[in-house]
């Protein structure tokens, strides 16, 4: 579900829904739109972000929210009402999800997604220990060292958060684990967990267990980095009760 504050605000951050590269930034903030409104159990008549929240929270400029917003209105999924801003309209949630890049077996649950999440990330650890090169370590450590400046400036962690999980999938050297990632049905429940309402832990406890993860991976023992990515998972195990 998605979750509001006491005012009535989107209490999620879009950031956490999705990155924005620089080709075809309109179609790109549109599919980051759709995977919210597929997975934030959205109602018709819920409103949607604002021009505002998305240029914020996405980095972009006003014309680019400005037109993806009017591409969804186009598409029939949204109605923007002048001085109010956009609302859902009823859609056809088999439609959005064949809209959707779907991974090979398709999850109607979205928990189940997390749950695979959970499996999946910890399970390959033992691997990235055995495959993980001296270049990917370091490209690791540069990752903390940018992650450090950002909690030091007070700056969001979730890009470079997400970044870091990104490379230690990449150092399993494994074409499918790879391709799984790729998806965009699993790129917002993979690596932008604040969607779910599940991150609870403060960007100094993430970097934390980050450093933790690669101390780890440079001793090359495959059973303490995967213990390390389950402490870190550890807000998904105790929803679960696992």
């Amino acid at each position: 579900m998605v979750y509001r504050d006491g005012k009535g605000k989107l209490a999620a951050s879009l950031k956490e829904l999705g990155t924005v590269t620089k080709a075809s930034l309109a179609d790109q903030v549109v599919s980051i739109l759709k995977l919210y409104i597929l997975f934030g159990d959205l109602k018709k008549g819920d409103q949607l972000p604002s021009e505002r929240e998305l240029i914020v929270a996405l980095d972009i400029s006003h014309r680019v929210a400005r037109e993806a917003l009017t591409i969804l209105a186009e598409q029939g999924l949204a109605e923007r009402i002048q001085g109010r801003g956009s609302f859902l309209k009823g859609f056809d949630r088999n439609w959005l999800l064949s809209d959707c890049t779907l991974p090979p077996v398709a999850f109607s649950d979205t928990w189940q997604l997390v749950l695979t999440r959970c499996a999946f990330e910890v399970g390959v650890m033992p691997l990235v220990a055995a495959r993980i090169t001296d270049d990917e370590l370091d490209t690791l450590h540069a990752s903390l060292l940018k992650q450090r400046q950002l909690v030091e400036d007070g700056e969001s962690l979730t890009r470079e958060d997400a970044r870091f999980h990104r490379l230690l999938v990449q150092a399993t050297h494994d074409d499918m684990f790879q391709s799984i990632v790729q998806s965009s049905l699993f790129e917002v429940v993979f690596f932008y967990p604040g969607l779910l309402g599940l991150q609870d832990k403060s960007d100094h406890d993430i970097l934390h267990e980050h450093e933790a993860i690669l101390e780890t991976l440079h001793t090359g023992d495959g059973n303490k980095a995967m213990l390390a990515m389950r402490q870190h998972m550890d807000a998904y195990f105790k929803t679960f009760r696992i």
